[in-house]
């Protein structure tokens, strides 16, 4: 399923994002890896001083997700989005 589609007066656009990734054995499973990694790799950023945020925010910005993204990488956990026209 598509979850964006985009029209401009010529092209209509269909946004496609996935995630990727394997358990690593019968107790660690690949949606404990993605709940749980993020969480933590945002704490370690808070504890290090990287993330100057305060408050309660949605994961949604910049700041907190771009380098939750690249280091979920080095556990088999990878993005991918495809953009086609319709």
């Amino acid at each position: 399923a598509n979850f964006l589609k985009i029209s401009n007066n010529k092209h209509k656009k269909s946004f496609r994002p996935a995630v990727f990734g394997t358990g690593h054995n019968s107790l660690v499973k690949a949606i404990a890896k993605t709940v749980g990694l993020p969480l933590g790799m945002l704490a370690m950023m808070l504890v290090r001083n990287e993330c100057r945020l305060t408050g309660i925010h949605l994961p949604v910005m910049k700041e907190v997700y771009k380098p939750v993204i690249k280091e979920l990488t080095q556990y088999g956990i990878v993005f991918t989005e495809k953009l086609r026209t319709v």
